[in-house]
């Protein structure tokens, strides 16, 4: 006997059968079971979730032998000849390639003439969206008042191209696309019947590349079966259909927590270089951050699309839920961008450059009013450059040294701390002779800097920008011209990440406190700097210089 696909030998027999779609089975056996049986069906829906299979029931149900049943026997000649498609009273019309009015008109003759042998004549007109305008005309009249006799039944995957007037004449169902859990079911069921070897991850890898269609599962699972002729796992199903393993979906979340973006170019480029789908990148990444934002707004106990659930909930800390949406966003619209690109890896890249660059504050602020967030840009921009300025003066001052001073008569020496300060700032902390040594102090707090860069290289940066004004036993004040700095340092998840460090190098107790400050210089000491600054600031918004007095004129 010849090989029969598993599509074939398991498709659904009896309304029990269907999966996924209890509420379109429910309706149709209980409107059998109380004779109220309509002259036309619509079945609306994605492919692969049971449309086509639910109609052959149907049109079994009402020419059993012994019904109309909403359970027919399988076993009846009516039963058998609809089953294998050659009854002579069910006809199957593909839309597609009988879509003109020649067809709809060959069809309104057949259907003056009576059942050859069963209760009920009935049409299954497959992608009935594709039929013309003109045989949608000429088949309103038909459809609106046919013999008793006669049933039709409507399947298509996109009913918004359906004509109101053929919808208004038709009882609508609507087929949705199948749960994972439910498809998984059938295939272990599918597996035990058929004696296949396969691990339950290999398993639910196929539920979820069958993008919720019943039939696409059972299609990829015969599949396999001749990929491999030993037991199915994890890495054949991966390997078969071009699937990005979890592995890399991890490492990419790795280095984009750290912002190292060719890290992940690399991959990107290690993973085309297997076969990869540029789309199953995208599309793998984008399930793997979908359960980062579910397990972060309290779903636990929510199904994950990934296995390897424990190494999730560790990257969960990573980013914030606004910072998951964001990054899940740019990858819907890269997904998009690749199906009308004919260089996918080029978008690929360009992703990964903007995800490991990301600016939150000025993402927010482009969504909400693009013009101000160039102004801003611009801004943050001239500022990093005056403090660069600044900051080159503040060296040359003595920055990061340890000051003795000689103390005065009768009074005991005394320490002065100047890590990042200019010899005018009145802040220095000042301490007694036997009191903790500052400058080892100071070397723990740039070691934590360093640890917490590794981890967030923008975080560290900041760290790196703020002034040292005092540093304590058990605790440090850190200072910054720019409240920018101050407000970033503050957020929870960024506090967190540098609690994590501080608790490595000193007490339990010791505390961070931020604080805003005006840095004054000799006007001889920054002129020549400020001048400069002027001059970047006239070109970068394209300026001139006012008299002041004449401006307030």
């Amino acid at each position: 006997m010849n090989y029969q696909v598993l599509t074939q030998k398991w498709r659904p027999k009896v309304f029990q059968e269907i999966v996924g779609q209890e509420h379109v089975t429910r309706t149709l056996i209980n409107a059998i079971s109380l004779g109220k049986i309509a002259h036309a069906y619509l079945f609306a829906g994605p492919h692969g979730t049971g449309k086509t299979s639910t109609a052959r029931i149907l049109a079994k149900a009402l020419n059993c032998e012994k019904g109309p049943t909403p359970l027919p026997c399988n076993k009846c000649s009516n039963c058998i000849e609809i089953s294998r498609g050659e009854s002579l009273d069910v006809l199957e019309i593909d839309g597609a390639s009988n879509r003109g009015i020649d067809e709809i008109r060959e069809l309104r003759e057949r259907i003056g003439f009576s059942p050859i042998k069963a209760r009920y004549k009935i049409y299954i007109i497959d992608e009935v969206h594709m039929l013309t305008h003109p045989a949608f005309n000429a088949l309103l009249k038909t459809l609106e008042e046919p013999p008793h006799y006669v049933i039709f039944i409507f399947a298509t995957t996109d009913p918004d191209k359906l004509p109101l007037t053929i919808i208004s004449r038709c009882q609508r169902f609507d087929f949705r696309r199948i749960g994972t859990s439910d498809i998984l079911r059938r295939l272990t069921q599918i597996v035990k019947e058929e004696k296949i070897d396969v691990t339950p991850q290999a398993l639910e890898l196929i539920a979820r590349a069958s993008g919720n269609s019943m039939r696409d599962a059972e299609k990829i699972l015969d599949q396999l079966t001749s990929y491999t002729l030993e037991k199915i796992n994890e890495k054949d199903v991966s390997q078969a259909l071009g699937m990005v393993e979890d592995e890399f979906l991890a490492r990419l979340t790795e280095n984009l927590y750290h912002r190292d973006v060719l890290s992940n170019i690399k991959i990107i480029h290690q993973l085309i270089e297997k076969g990869k789908n540029p789309r199953w990148i995208v599309k793998g990444w984008l399930n793997w951050l979908r359960d980062l934002a579910m397990i972060k707004i309290g779903g636990e106990k929510l199904p994950l699309l990934s296995s390897h659930s424990e190494l999730i909930k560790t990257q969960v800390s990573y980013f914030t839920l606004e910072e998951l949406i964001s990054f899940m966003e740019h990858l819907s619209d890269v997904e998009e961008k690749m199906h009308f690109s004919s260089t996918p890896q080029i978008h690929l890249e360009i992703l990964m450059i903007k995800l490991c660059s990301y600016e939150k504050e000025l993402e927010q602020l482009r969504k909400k009013d693009p013009y101000l967030a160039i102004i801003y840009k611009k801004v943050v921009d001239l500022e990093e450059k005056i403090s660069r300025k600044v900051s080159s003066i503040e060296k040359s001052e003595g920055k990061e040294k340890i000051i003795k001073e000689k103390p005065e008569v009768g009074e005991k020496p005394r320490v002065k701390v100047s890590p990042v300060l200019s010899k005018e700032d009145k802040k220095l902390a000042e301490v007694k002779e036997g009191a903790v040594d500052k400058k080892d102090l100071l070397d723990k707090w740039y070691s934590v800097v360093k640890q917490v860069k590794k981890k967030k290289k923008t975080l560290g940066t900041f760290l790196e920008k703020m002034q040292v004004l005092s540093v304590e036993e058990k605790s440090i004040v850190l200072g910054s011209k720019l409240n920018f700095f101050k407000e970033t340092l503050e957020k929870r998840e960024n506090k967190r990440i540098i609690s994590e460090e501080l608790k490595k190098a000193f007490p339990l107790d010791f505390s961070i406190q931020f604080q805003q400050i005006n840095l004054e210089k000799k006007k001889e000491e920054i002129s020549s700097s400020l001048r400069e600054a002027v001059a970047q600031a006239i070109e970068i918004f394209e300026g001139e210089i006012v008299n002041s007095n004449t401006a307030g004129r």
